[in-house]
């Protein structure tokens, strides 16, 4: 693949990131969440980003879903933890980050 087919495929997994999010929400709380679904789109690229030379395309969409959720726990621990993040950024950056540099090997 060169490096357009593979830029275009990791910036539509983004739909797959968002859509995780907010059904794994939604299916918890009953409740529709746009925040969850807009941190976990950013948090799909964060955990991509190491990642993006070495795996295959069906790896990355795995990739993607696991942020979506890892993104909601870690807002809701960070909330139960009592900790001040009101934009959910450890739990986009931090949390994700540490998922995708795991993911490399």
């Amino acid at each position: 693949m060169n490096n357009i087919q593979n830029y275009l495929i990791f910036y539509n997994i983004g739909k797959y990131l968002a859509r995780s999010a907010i059904i794994f929400q939604y299916t918890r709380t009953g409740k529709w969440n746009l925040v969850y679904s807009l941190n976990a789109s950013i948090a799909g690229l964060v955990a991509i980003t190491d990642p993006c030379v070495y795996v295959a395309p069906w790896v990355s969409v795995l990739i993607g879903l696991t942020s979506g959720i890892l993104v909601t726990l870690g807002m809701d621990l960070i909330e139960s933890l009592q900790i001040n993040d009101p934009v959910g950024a450890f739990a986009v950056h931090g949390i994700n980050c540490i998922m995708g540099t795991l993911s490399v090997g």
